[in-house]
Order: C-alpha cells, then structure tokens, then sequence
C-alpha cells in the first residue's frame, strides 16, 4: 500500500518532441526539490524525449532510490526520434528489450511500477503478460500497471495476470474515467491521475489558456462541454477566494479528497510544485 498521495509527472522535461527542451540542470534540480520536500513518487516513459526524460530522472536520484518510487512504461517504441516514428509494440520480444534499455537509463537495476503505456491491439494481452510476468520473477520490476486502457481492455488484461495500478486522465472538468475507479479501485489498487489541471484550464490563467492556440489544448477544449466547465471554473474562483488559494491547488485537492487517487503534478517549475505539496493537508468539503 502506497503511503504518499502525490507524484511528480516527467514528461515535459524529456523536451522534443512534445515539448520544448529545457535545460537538464534545471531538470535535476526540480527532482532534487521534490526529494526534499517528500515527494516519493517520481513518473516517467522512454518516449518522454527518446529516453531523455529517464536519463535525467536515473541522474537526478543517484543516492535516493531506495527513498523513492519509480514508475516507467514500455509498449512505445520509435524507428526514429520524431513524432511520427512512434509506434505501439508490446509484444514480448520488445519488452523484454525495453526493460534493459530503460533500467540503463535510470541508473537502477529495478523499476517499483511497470506500466504497459497504451494498448497495443495487434498483440494479445496474454502475450504481454507473459513478458511482464518474467520480468517480476527476474526482480526486474516490481509491480505492473495499466495506462490509458478501457475498462473492457482492464477486464480482458486481468484475466492473464493481476495488476495494483491504473493510470489515465482525470480532473474536475473531464471525470469520464471515474467509471474506471468506481470498478477497479479498491484496498490495494490505485489510480493515478495525469492532466489534473486539465493542460492549464484548471488555472488562474483559465480565459488566457481558453484563448491558446496550442494543438493540444484546442483539442481539449473541443472534447469538454464549454458551459459545463464555465460553470465549474467559476464555483473554483469563488472558493479559492474563500480558502486564499489558486485554482490549481483546488484542482489537485478535488483529486487528494478521492480514496486511492494520487494526481501526477506535471511541473517544471518548483513554486507551482511546492502549492501542490502545501495543498495536500487541507480539507475542502466544498468540492466533494
């Protein structure tokens, strides 16, 4: 059973192609500060910057990894490094290749969470699990998890090998996923939540971002009912004033009140991560 309910999500430090690069320093530095203010919880994936982002994740941890809990995933690979060369392969003769590369890279002879990142439809899931199920009884991995399934996919994945992690997007604007919690989320079994501030609509900067005309955003915002999270995002402005803090904190807090969801801060900057740490304590019963 996991004792910390926050994680720090690594994708935008792994830079191109998803993001703009940033300078590694900086990278380390943020993981650093999250050590030392107790976050435990650390997530990353070999095609967050072709293998980047864990790189600077196995440097940034160097004599902390036993304080710490590592999730990766396999099931992405890439013939070149371009966004368009990625591709979904997990098959057990690419897992059992990923693993290695992706224990070099963080500089550990073990990952604590091993995520199938997407499913890959042109490969049985039996297959897969067989993969998985070496690579637990090399001590390689420790514990499996499914990322951005279905729940028909979770139910069909379940049948060849047991799991304790599922991870997909939720926030207060888009809860579609709560159906998943609701089914598979129990004593044992966590969901960790990525985009929990919706890509920055979960802000103060709200009608700045409205307005942005970056492909992924405008994507997000075509997927939401615009008056429904209106809506939303003025009772968040009315109790931010009435509790002193931003939205986003409140936005991470509707998640922390949840049992056994653990939001993934995707930050790069350590005063945004340190308001998501000081939320952690303070109940609001207001967004229940």
């Amino acid at each position: 059973m996991l004792k910390y309910n926050l994680a720090l999500g690594l994708w935008e430090i792994g830079g191109y192609p998803f993001f703009n690069n940033i300078k590694e320093d900086k990278s380390v530095s943020l993981i650093r500060h999250a050590i030392r203010k107790g976050v435990k919880y650390f997530d990353t994936a070999p095609v967050y910057g072709f293998g980047k982002s864990e790189k600077i994740l196995g440097k940034a941890i160097v004599n902390n990894r036993e304080d710490i809990i590592i999730s990766t995933k396999c099931g992405l690979r890439w013939k070149k490094e371009k966004l368009t060369s990625i591709y979904k392969d997990s098959s057990k003769k690419s897992i059992l290749e990923e693993i290695d590369l992706s224990l070099k890279r963080l500089n550990t002879d073990y990952i604590d969470i091993y995520y199938i990142h997407w499913p890959d439809i042109k490969t049985s899931f039996q297959e897969t699990s067989e993969a998985l199920n070496i690579l637990i009884k090399k001590h390689k991995i420790k514990s499996i998890g499914l990322s951005n399934f279905k729940i028909s996919q979770i139910k069909e994945f379940s049948k060849y090998l047991d799991f304790n992690y599922l991870q997909a997007e939720l926030n207060i604007l888009d809860t579609k996923n709560l159906d998943i919690v609701n089914k598979f989320i129990s004593k044992d079994k966590y969901f960790f939540a990525y985009s929990p501030i919706a890509r920055g609509l979960l802000t103060d900067n709200y009608e700045k971002i409205l307005l942005s005309n970056e492909p992924a955003i405008k994507r997000k915002i075509k997927k939401l009912n615009l008056e429904n999270h209106t809506n939303i995002i003025q009772k968040l402005k009315i109790l931010s004033q009435k509790y002193d803090l931003n939205i986003a904190q409140l936005a991470i807090k509707y998640l922390l009140q949840k049992k056994n969801i653990i939001p993934i801060i995707g930050t790069t900057n350590k005063k945004h991560l340190d308001e998501m740490i000081n939320i952690q304590q303070k109940n609001i019963n207001e967004l229940n």
